[in-house]
C-alpha cells in the first residue's frame, strides 16, 4: 500500500468518526508508516492510555472520597439514633 493509499484509507475512517476502527487500522498498518511517523502513533496510543489511568484513577479516589462521607454519615446518624433513643428512655 502506498502512503497516499494509507493516508486515504485511514482519513476515509476518521470521516465516518469510526475511532475504533481508525485505531484498529493504524495497528495494522503501523510498519506501513515511516519511522517517525510510526514513533509519532505510538507516542500518541501512549498518551492515550495514560490519559485514561488518570481518568480511572480519579474516578477511583472520587468514589473512595464519596464512601468516606457516606461512613461518617452514618456515623452521625447512628450517635442521632442512640440519642433520640436514649431521650425516649428517659
Amino acid at each position: 500500500m502506498t502512503q497516499e493509499e494509507l493516508y486515504n484509507s485511514f482519513m476515509a475512517l476518521v470521516e465516518k468518526e469510526d475511532e475504533a476502527a481508525a485505531k484498529q487500522f493504524l495497528i495494522d498498518h503501523l510498519n506501513d508508516f515511516p519511522e517517525e511517523v510510526r514513533k509519532e502513533i505510538a507516542f500518541t496510543f501512549f498518551t492515550d492510555a495514560v490519559k485514561k489511568e488518570a481518568a480511572i484513577a480519579d474516578e477511583q479516589k472520587a468514589g473512595l472520597e464519596t464512601m468516606k462521607d457516606l461512613d461518617e454519615v452514618g456515623i452521625i446518624l447512628a450517635d442521632a439514633l442512640k440519642a433520640s433513643e436514649l431521650k425516649e428512655g428517659i
